[in-house]
């Protein structure tokens, strides 16, 4: 059990590291789920040219990035995504690098280059 609790506990550190050091959002580090969710700041959406949480998750999807809009789970939730981190460690860390990159080049958002 302390394996796969440690082994949670650094798929997430890596998802909250990279998530935190992106302009406008602002994850917070779960103690017991296997997911973060993230708050975004509405100007990331101009910024990264997508209309909301919703519209970036699909952006996401189509470069082969998983997620959740808060929409999802409520109209009070509408700038919130969330990522989950359930897959194998070296997944969660290669995603977070490839996220890290989508959510801070628009390009690489849009698929014009590749993270």
């Amino acid at each position: 059990l302390a394996q796969m609790v440690s082994e949670y506990v650094e798929r997430r550190d890596a998802l909250v590291s990279a998530l935190s050091s992106i302009e406008g959002v602002s994850p917070f580090a779960p103690r017991g789920a296997f997911y973060v969710w993230a708050e975004l700041d509405p100007a990331i959406y101009e910024r990264l040219g997508v209309t909301d949480a919703a519209d970036l998750s699909d952006k996401l999807a189509a470069i082969g990035i998983g997620s959740a809009p808060g929409v999802a789970f409520g109209t009070t939730c509408d700038d919130a995504i969330r990522f989950a981190y359930s897959c194998a460690t070296p997944m969660v860390k290669e995603g977070a690098e490839a996220l890290k990159k989508a959510l801070s080049d628009p390009d690489v958002l849009h698929g014009r280059k590749s993270a």
